[in-house]
C-alpha cells in the first residue's frame, strides 16, 4: 500500500483513532483507521505529491521523499518533514474520519534534508532538525499558529557554530514535559545536544 515506509504517527482520538504513514518512494501519506480492540488497520485514503482535492489550499507539495510525520498536540493537524528539500507539509485532519486536507508547505530556511522533529508540550512551536547542502546540521524553530496550525519560521541553530555541538546526523528531537529543555540526538557526534528553552518565544540556548 505504501512504498518505502519511513514514518508513522497515531492520532489521539478516543475511539482508537487513525494511523498515518509516509512513504519515501511513493511520495505519499496514507491514512488507516485503527481497530482499538485488535489493532488491525483499515485503509482509508492516500494523499500524494501534486494531488488536488476538495478543500485543499492548492496542489499538494512537500511530499517528495517524506521521512517523518507527527500529529500535533490536540490532534488537529498532521505535519510531515521532507527528506528531499527540507520543507514541512501541514495537513488539517478530520478527527471523525481521519481525512486529511492539505493546508501549507513551508520551506526550510537552510535545510536540504529534514530528518527529525518535535513539538513543544503546548503545541506552540515545532522544532525540525536536518542538514544543509554542505552536510552541516541545523535545528530550525517554527512557530505554530493556534488558529489553524500554520507555521512561521522563527530561528535557526547550526551545529559547530559558537558553542553548539552534538547534533551531527540528528535522529531525534524531544522537548521535556515541562517545556524547559530540548534534546537532539547526534548520531555522527555520538552525543546529545542539550538546549534550554524559553517557553514564550520558543528560542533556545545551548547548555
Amino acid at each position: 500500500v505504501l512504498g518505502g515506509v519511513s514514518g508513522l504517527a497515531v492520532s489521539p482520538d478516543p475511539d482508537g483513532g487513525y494511523l498515518y504513514g509516509v512513504g519515501a518512494t511513493d511520495n505519499a501519506v496514507v491514512v488507516f483507521q485503527r481497530d482499538p480492540a485488535t489493532g488491525r488497520l483499515i485503509y482509508i485514503e492516500s494523499r500524494k505529491e501534486g494531488d488536488l482535492g476538495a478543500g485543499d489550499a492548492g496542489p499538494i507539495s512537500g511530499l517528495t521523499t517524506p521521512l517523518r510525520t507527527a500529529v500535533s498536540p490536540g490532534g488537529l493537524q498532521l505535519y510531515i518533514i521532507n527528506g528531499g528539500d527540507g520543507s514541512v507539509a501541514v495537513f488539517s485532519r478530520d478527527s471523525a474520519t481521519g481525512h486529511l486536507t492539505y493546508q501549507q508547505t513551508i520551506p526550510a530556511s537552510g535545510l536540504t534534508q529534514a530528518r527529525a522533529m518535535g513539538f513543544s508540550p503546548d503545541g506552540a512551536y515545532l522544532y525540525v532538525a536536518g542538514e544543509d547542502a554542505a552536510s552541516i546540521e541545523h535545528l530550525e524553530v517554527f512557530q505554530r499558529h493556534a488558529g489553524g496550525g500554520d507555521l512561521t519560521f522563527s530561528a535557526d541553530y547550526i551545529n559547530h557554530t559558537g558553542v553548539i555541538d552534538g547534533m551531527g546526523d540528528a535522529a531525534a528531537v524531544v522537548v521535556s514535559p515541562d517545556g524547559q529543555h530540548l534534546y537532539v540526538s547526534g548520531t555522527a557526534d555520538d552525543g546529545i545536544a542539550v538546549f534550554s528553552r524559553d517557553a514564550d518565544s520558543g528560542t533556545l540556548a545551548f547548555v
